[in-house]
């Protein structure tokens, strides 16, 4: 192990028990938390500067070294999402692998020797990256121009085991769970630590629930890796679409088959989802009967414009189902594209209540991004709440950071926990930033508000379902 990667682990480690605490108690030493997350920003730009190629160039051009403070890192280095599908378009459309090994490798803080010969997908390319344990997350826009978020195996394993130590916690706090569920989870989190209460909570957490996940079985898009993620957790799991989101489909999709191969796969793929939807939604309704019928509790996950398009399915068909009391429902990725569906918070509710019996108190909600290893938890006075283990800057239209307790413009964070590629992202999203504390009883930073900035396309699931429904 690198001395960067034994100091950065430690910081980890310090961060990760503070989220814990402020999970429960709903607050936490301000000074030491800024002290822990700048040392961990700090760690990170040296071991970007050092090893990753498009970091380096960009501190060069800017005159930042390698011993640069906080505030001269996030003045200077942060960059938007764009560097990660800063490749040339041709790679992809001459299937030329090598070339796109080379240029993750700008991104990457390690050689990228993944064996692609005879690679002839973007998909059989990130399933070479796989083996090569190089997991690459994937996020495509509405120009179909695909961004690849590499990392190793330790930021993968904080990418899907990070959340699971503060996120249940704060849930609980905000009322979704039963009074003896939130006494043992707190007991079990002062006892065995994050480690040791991210396995309990893995393993014991979500055995009792079955799950409804109204998402992808497989594929590496960011709101289906949640998906997959929690589907490993609960005691039975529906997925909507039982197949992977191919990243090959989604680009072919977007901008239009290259070959009568990708015509073929995409054609395939609408005929699963888009055409079968109903088949798909009466798959899933058999699942949540069967639940109901064995009185287990379940968890609905997906994205909220397909949660209201199959709570409207139910209630057309009429078959409203009554989910055991405590069952849940846990939704991420926001509108985006599908503004025009957008309904308010408490018509959303209702419809989940009147549609699956899930009350109000028990619809959960994150916010984050494929480049982000952070997850924002939403409380129930609507606010998005920062962990304190991650720091925010926003941006006024110029790109210069605005200060104050209560601003509006765009949204940028410095991950501490993004160790193996650059982590000091400015995202699309103008966000409302307000600090001091929310009247939820949790202290620390909020955010709300959020939209898409004016010219920045819609990523992520949005993006994606919105070229599949053409």
């Amino acid at each position: 192990m690198s001395d960067h990667h034994a100091e950065i682990r430690t910081i980890h480690l310090q961060l990760t028990t503070l989220a814990m605490r402020w999970a429960m108690s709903g607050s936490v030493n301000e000074d030491y938390a800024r002290e822990l997350r700048f040392a961990a920003i700090r760690a990170n730009h040296r071991h970007y500067w050092d090893n990753i190629p498009i970091y380096r160039r960009l501190a060069d051009q800017a005159e930042v070294p390698r011993e640069a403070d906080t505030a001269q890192i996030a003045a200077e280095m942060m960059s938007t999402d764009h560097i990660f599908k800063s490749y040339p378009q041709e790679y992809l459309d001459n299937h030329d692998y090598g070339a796109m090994n080379r240029w993750l490798r700008q991104v990457y803080d390690r050689p990228v020797n993944a064996d692609v010969a005879g690679a002839a997908s973007i998909d059989d390319w990130l399933g070479r990256l796989n083996a090569a344990a190089i997991h690459t997350v994937f996020s495509s826009g509405t120009s179909g121009h695909i961004s690849f978020v590499p990392r190793d195996a330790y930021t993968w394993s904080q990418l899907t085991g990070l959340g699971v130590s503060y996120i249940p916690l704060f849930q609980m706090r905000q009322g979704a769970a039963r009074s003896w569920e939130r006494a043992a989870s707190r007991a079990a989190a002062r006892m065995l630590g994050p480690d040791g209460f991210g396995e309990f909570f893995r393993r014991r957490g979500l055995r009792g629930f079955d799950g409804i996940f109204l998402s992808f079985s497989g594929g590496t898009q960011g709101t289906q890796v949640v998906g997959q993620t929690l589907a490993r957790m609960v005691g039975r799991a529906t997925f909507l679409f039982d197949l992977d989101l191919s990243a090959t489909v989604v680009r072919a999709l977007v901008r239009g088959p290259a070959d009568e191969r990708e015509r073929r796969l995409s054609d395939a793929f609408l005929e699963a989802t888009v055409r079968r939807r109903a088949d798909n939604f009466r798959r899933v309704l058999a699942a949540l009967r069967e639940s109901a019928a064995a009185r287990r509790r379940t968890l609905v996950f997906g994205a909220p414009f397909m949660i209201k398009e199959f709570c409207e399915w139910l209630v057309a068909e009429g078959d409203e189902i009554a989910l055991r009391p405590g069952s849940m429902l846990s939704h991420g990725g926001g509108w985006k594209s599908f503004e025009g569906d957008r309904i308010d918070e408490p018509a959303f509710l209702a419809l989940v209540e009147q549609s699956l019996g899930i009350r109000p108190e028990r619809v959960t909600e994150g916010y984050s991004m494929t480049e982000a290893q952070v997850v924002f938890p939403r409380c129930r006075e609507g606010r998005f709440h920062v962990p304190p283990i991650t720091e925010t800057v926003i941006f006024d239209e110029a790109l210069e950071p605005l200060t104050g307790d209560d601003i509006y413009g765009g949204l940028g964070f410095l991950d501490p926990y993004a160790a193996c590629y650059p982590g000091f992202i400015i995202t699309g999203d103008n966000v409302r930033r307000r600090s001091g504390g929310c009247p939820c009883g949790m202290s620390g930073v909020t955010i709300s508000d959020i939209g898409r900035a004016t010219g920045r396309e819609v990523k992520g699931c949005g993006g994606i379902m919105a070229a599949m429904q053409g």
